[in-house]
């Protein structure tokens, strides 16, 4: 199975998390290439946010190699937590270790603010377990 060229997700986990991204909130192995992401993100959430262009999380579950390949991202990523962290990022706010972003762009802009947590922000990817 592979995602490509599809419309933005938003993902809320039962652990008051928010995945948000241009293509895909949350990503447990599914292999991304030849996404592009054109639209403009904005999210504000009392809760963990995972913010990305293309994808929010992604997760490597049960060792499952993640991978954001040719992919770009054009729109403008903002994100605001007023409760807790923030990982904001061009192409992927949060990416686990076995995660891998190949030949892949943001050209919009990243703006991230945490008003009571902290935030972890990247033109490419907000953090990297």
């Amino acid at each position: 199975m592979e995602i490509s060229r599809l419309v933005g997700q938003k993902t809320e986990r039962q652990d008051n998390t928010a995945d948000v991204g241009g293509i895909c909130g949350y990503n447990n192995g599914t292999p991304m290439e030849a996404c592009i992401n054109n639209g403009d993100i904005d999210v504000k959430y009392n809760m963990t946010i995972h913010l990305g262009g293309i994808s929010g999380y992604n997760d490597s579950w049960e060792g499952s190699v993640v991978s954001i390949k040719d992919s770009s991202n054009n729109g403008k990523v903002k994100g605001t937590s007023t409760e807790k962290n923030i990982y904001i990022g061009g192409i992927s706010g949060y990416s686990e270790e076995l995660s891998t972003i190949e030949n892949s762009t943001n050209n919009g802009t990243v703006e991230g603010q945490a008003l009571k947590g902290t935030l972890y922000q990247d033109d490419s990817v907000g953090y990297v377990e």
